[in-house]
């Protein structure tokens, strides 16, 4: 990956920042000028800083050589590594914590008003609408793609323009300390936490563990507010008394579900000070109302107008492969493939149930693949997720996976037919699943693909939406 910096920035300073050593012996290296940095030397052109980092399965170190053949002006790796090539190196203990230094040096200089959000689901959800909220008024950078760990934000970061009003800054976790290293690193003005779900249990072992793990987000905060979902009792129990509980359906500041037709979701808002009607989103699905909740409720908190909250969420654009829905003649595909959790599940099968009563589809499928990271619970869990597609009013299953069988086990429970029911192994030929699909959906369908990043979902469902759109 290849990115450009919001302005150059000189080798000289770069090692200041990151509290790194710069390592040459050609002149004037302290004040060669850098525009561009890039994470892989595949991507590397004239000029570039290489980041030599070290993955789950490969270093960094190991791709100097390409990297300089293809141009790179100089490298930023750890301090232990050693090169005979003519190259200007900055050297830190860490490579990732000297990205962060320089980050968060970058950050106080642009000094925009920061959110952070994390949860269990949500997140980028959240995210996304807040930004384009506020994007109508303001100037707003936030995290790209999937950006919420610690490089990710450093890269985030590295890459804000210098003219930033707001930054909205997604944080993840797989265990204790996480977030709280992101918020101190990002100093919020405001922090959203969006849900406590079952994502992280193998590592964290219960939902209390969890919660206590979201609530690190206000670690970095001095006097800001945290907006999280009122309906979650465990939530709420760890809630600093400035913390501000956002609600679906009554309470207030909450949204309040009105109706759901052809492809869009109506509600309106309710706060302590006024009340937001003919508010719109481009989606369906209840579920998606808290994510924009606590994103009006943060709008609210900056000022952001009525009209501009109504037209933003009205424009809003789901990111990657979540709650997009493609309509092909009378076939609806929902590509919600980006990954997966009881708690996602459970609203992508209230999307698949809204858009087939929407469409009047007889076929209703759900391709799903499994559901990682949930520990000793996992097969019960995918039972129960099972049975919720069943009772949700799913006709067919597709099940890809190592809890193939326990899927197809809850949905025969709540009276889903075997005839209905297909289990696939992971490794499986993704041309036999396909045609499996073409031969359901033979009559006008709405087909839902949702699985972990891991499993071939994705893939399954941008091969399925290709043949429509390339037939």
């Amino acid at each position: 990956m290849r990115l450009k910096l919001p302005r150059p920035y000189s080798l000289g300073q770069i090692a200041n920042y990151s509290q790194g050593i710069l390592d040459t012996e050609a002149a004037g290296c302290a004040l060669q000028a850098v525009l561009y940095i890039s994470t892989d030397s595949r991507t590397v052109e004239r000029g570039d800083l290489f980041l030599a980092l070290d993955g789950t399965h490969d270093s960094g170190a190991r791709h100097i050589e390409e990297a300089y053949r293809r141009g790179a002006g100089a490298v930023f790796c750890c301090h232990t590594v050693k090169s005979d090539l003519p190259l200007c190196f900055i050297r830190c203990y860490s490579v990732t914590e000297g990205l962060a230094a320089w980050a968060s040096e970058h950050l106080r200089t642009v000094s925009p008003t920061v959110i952070a959000i994390t949860g269990s689901v949500g997140k980028t959800t959240t995210r996304h609408m807040l930004s384009t909220v506020l994007s109508l008024s303001h100037r707003v950078h936030e995290s790209p793609h999937n950006y919420n760990n610690l490089l990710g934000t450093s890269l985030t970061l590295l890459t804000m323009p210098s003219d930033t009003d707001y930054l909205v800054a997604e944080c993840g976790m797989d265990g204790r300390g996480q977030i709280a290293r992101l918020s101190r690193m990002l100093e919020p003005h405001l922090g959203v936490i969006t849900n406590v779900g079952v994502s992280h249990l193998q590592k964290l072992g219960t939902r209390k563990e969890i919660c206590r793990a979201k609530w690190e987000i206000a670690d970095g905060m001095h006097g800001g507010t945290v907006f999280y979902p009122g309906d979650q009792p465990l939530l709420s129990c760890y809630a600093p008394h400035t913390a501000v509980p956002v609600y679906v359906g009554s309470g207030k500041p909450c949204v309040r579900y009105h109706s759901a037709k052809r492809g869009v979701t109506y509600f309106s808002y309710v706060s302590r000070n006024q009340t937001i009607q003919n508010l719109s989103l481009p989606l369906m699905g209840e579920h998606l109302l808290r994510c924009a909740a606590l994103a009006i409720a943060v709008a609210e908190r900056l000022s952001v107008t009525p009209k501009d909250i109504r037209d933003g969420l009205s424009q809003y654009e789901p990111v990657g492969n979540r709650h997009k829905l493609y309509t092909f003649g009378a076939h609806r595909v929902i590509d919600d493939s980006y990954n997966a959790s009881p708690d996602s599940m459970a609203g992508a099968a209230d999307t698949l149930s809204l858009t087939a009563s929407d469409t009047g589809a007889t076929v209703r499928l759900a391709v799903l693949g499994d559901m990682l990271e949930l520990g000793e619970n996992a097969p019960s869990l995918h039972v129960e997720t099972g049975a919720l597609f069943a009772r949700k009013g799913a006709t067919h299953l597709i099940c890809v996976g190592d809890f193939a069988t326990e899927y197809a086990k809850g949905a025969a429970s709540c009276g889903m037919v075997e005839e209905h029911m297909r289990r696939f192994e992971t490794n499986v030929c993704e041309t036999d699943v396909l045609a499996e699909i073409e031969r359901i959906c033979a009559e006008p369908a709405v087909v839902l693909f949702k699985g972990s990043n891991a499993t071939p979902i994705s893939s399954l469902a941008s091969k399925w939406i290709a043949r429509f759109k390339h037939p």
